[in-house]
């Protein structure tokens, strides 16, 4: 003869103490309580964090990996920095720019003096066609 384990009755169901995720059918089986599992927060197990905090340091050693290489790529060009004097309304604006040729350093400085003192497309056109009053290279 079998012996059927015994289960509280169904009057004694765990659906009456607060926070019971089961209940306890006529048969005597234990089942989900659906209105209540569905009404608690689904949290994350800590499997599924651990998975998805290695996605994040993935993540961020992307965006420092590219931060790193643009910051390379901006100093390691940069052989000759030139700094371009040109004069906008009686007074003497000077601006630094760097390049892997002097040309390109003189450039980009020219540019950048024109471009934060001449208004409108026709003075930048003018500004950058103009010869600098004073223009010093270096080199490294």
């Amino acid at each position: 003869m079998r012996v059927r384990p015994s289960y509280p009755s169904a009057s004694a169901s765990a659906t009456s103490r607060p926070g019971a995720d089961f209940r306890i059918d006529p048969a005597g089986r234990i089942l989900p309580d659906r209105a209540r599992s569905s009404a608690r927060p689904n949290f994350p197990s800590i499997h599924r964090a651990s998975v998805r905090s290695g996605g994040k340091w993935i993540v961020v050693l992307a965006v420092l990996g590219f931060i790193g290489y643009v910051i390379y790529g901006t100093v390691s060009r940069t052989g000759v920095s030139c700094e371009v004097c040109m004069e906008f309304d009686g007074r003497m604006v000077c601006r630094r720019g760097a390049g892997e040729t002097e040309a390109e350093a003189r450039t980009a400085a020219q540019e950048s003096t024109c471009g934060g003192n001449a208004m409108g497309m026709t003075e930048s056109t003018e500004c950058r066609n103009r010869t600098p009053e004073r223009v010093q290279c270096t080199t490294g």
